[in-house]
């Protein structure tokens, strides 16, 4: 008879609830954003007077808040309990999305952006970071994939969302269809902040929650590899200890550049273009965009996945670009088919594929619980200054729809990409082989973990067992 182990069970729930509710909430965060550019083409630039570079500022105007809003964020996770600093941030921006129904300058509308940004910049690390609680590291780029590919999947379903709501409820009590975007996106946010609020397991050394027995969480505990080899303290002392050391420079800085590569989703350009062609409706904008979003699903965890399973996370960032300058060029070149330009513009999608495994890299390698967050962190805010200035220099509204400096940028870009991720590469292997002198080594040179953790005999598991990469060492260095 077929009996979950006591480790696979485990692994079930914490998919079903800390997973789930960490992907429900990045949702939500990417549907509040989806809707700006779903606004802009759907009558919110004729009814706010929007002019010039008024929509790629507020871009930068969003960017710019998630950047300062960031490092503070990752104290705060470490110092509250995330359920409570988590979901209270999710409702706050469900409230700020609210307000933006009501909004009649562009001014109002940047006030509301700005405000939305100060709360949903703790999502994306501090779920990361959660996560890197709960998971080993040979089910940690897989599940960090899926729950980056939860912002993909707001866009995704905030594309048919946003034409649902569009064409049902546009002209209700005299308001525009986009307003009630806005209206219906802030309160689902609201609602997953409830929930966060109500059900999130924190972390499994502090976990109240139901869902796991006595002995899951002490299993929970004794599963995942070490990670806290240094103890740096939560403070400013800490954190210059941090900022001496290359990881969070290496890996924010890679982190920035390949957001460059985000470019045709982060700044919704396909609707735009959609939109010159004069031959769709308003939904289709939204329906047809999703084309990207869906590469960028599907790339992200394959390309997750199998690093997961074979390591070298680094060629993740590799293909990712070589693909982005494919399409780029592509894009330059412009006189090409019809068929052509929508596969070029969806294979932009593949700008996010690196994002998880490069995520899960820079968990791999830190040394403590500080360092973890306030590189995630860093991680997202640096990115966030390329983002502020890349749009406005090189992805201008007023040069849609050919953007022709920004598929040229790109290209550089993506090779400047990958010199940087073979820089990082080389750091980090560089550090193994010294750990391995030490006789210190937890990973070998494909980057997965050496051993399982030992656990107690009476604990059966049949998952995430990494035994079979200690050759990987051995065959390189001796083991002392």
């Amino acid at each position: 008879m077929f009996r979950l182990s006591k480790e696979r069970l485990l692994l079930i729930k914490i998919d079903f609830s800390v997973l789930l509710l960490c992907t429900l909430m990045t949702w939500s965060n990417y549907i509040n954003r989806a809707n700006l550019s779903f606004g802009y083409v759907s009558g919110m630039k004729e009814e706010l007077h929007f002019v010039g570079n008024d929509y790629t500022t507020m871009g930068a105007v969003f960017n710019i808040g998630y950047f300062f809003a960031m490092f503070a964020h990752s104290f705060a996770i470490q110092k509250f309990r995330p359920r409570y600093w988590l979901g209270s941030m999710a409702v706050l921006w469900g409230c700020f999305g609210i307000a933006s129904f009501g909004v009649k300058t562009v001014g109002q509308l940047y006030a509301c952006r700005v405000l939305i940004s100060l709360a949903e910049a703790c999502v994306f690390s501090g779920a990361q970071f959660i996560l890197s609680h709960w998971y080993k590291n040979s089910e940690l780029g897989l599940r960090g994939a899926i729950f980056a590919s939860g912002s993909n999947f707001g866009t995704l379903f905030s594309g048919v969302l946003q034409g649902a709501i569009y064409d049902s409820l546009n002209g209700r009590a005299g308001y525009s269809g986009w307003r009630w975007t806005f209206f219906v996106d802030g309160l689902i946010g609201i609602v997953i902040g409830l929930l966060l609020l109500a059900f999130f397991p924190d972390t499994p050394e502090t976990t109240k929650s139901w869902i796991f027995t006595a002995e899951e969480k002490q299993l929970a505990i004794k599963r995942l590899p070490p990670r806290n080899f240094e103890d740096i303290p939560v403070n400013w002392e800490g954190t210059k200890r941090i900022l001496r050391g290359w990881r969070f420079w290496g890996f924010s800085l890679l982190f920035t550049l390949t957001s460059g590569l985000e470019a045709y989703g982060s700044y919704g350009i396909v609707p735009i273009w959609l939109k010159s062609l004069n031959k769709y409706s308003v939904s289709q904008y939204s329906y047809y965009a999703l084309g990207l979003t869906a590469v960028t699903i599907s790339t992200t965890i394959v390309s997750s996945a199998c690093t997961d399973r074979w390591g070298y996370r680094h060629y993740a960032t590799y293909v990712e670009c070589i693909l982005m300058i494919v399409s780029a060029s592509m894009l330059v070149a412009w006189d090409i088919s019809l068929g052509a330009k929508f596969f070029a513009f969806f294979l932009g999608g593949a700008g996010f594929m690196g994002q998880g495994s490069l995520i899960t890299w820079s968990i791999e390698t830190t040394r403590s619980r500080h360092e973890r967050a306030f590189t995630i962190y860093g991680e997202a805010a640096m990115s966030q200054i390329i983002l502020s200035f890349w749009g406005i220099a090189f992805f201008p509204v007023t040069s849609a729809p050919k953007y022709h400096r920004g598929f040229i940028a790109t290209i550089p870009l993506a090779v400047v990409c990958a010199i940087a991720c073979a820089g990082i590469r080389y750091l980090d292997v560089r550090d193994i082989k010294q750990q391995i002198r030490e006789g210190t080594a937890i990973r070998g040179l494909n980057g997965l973990a050496l051993q399982a953790v030992d656990s107690d005999e009476d604990v059966e598991s049949d998952v995430g067992t990494d035994k079979k990469n200690l050759h990987v060492v051995t065959d390189v260095l001796p083991v002392r």
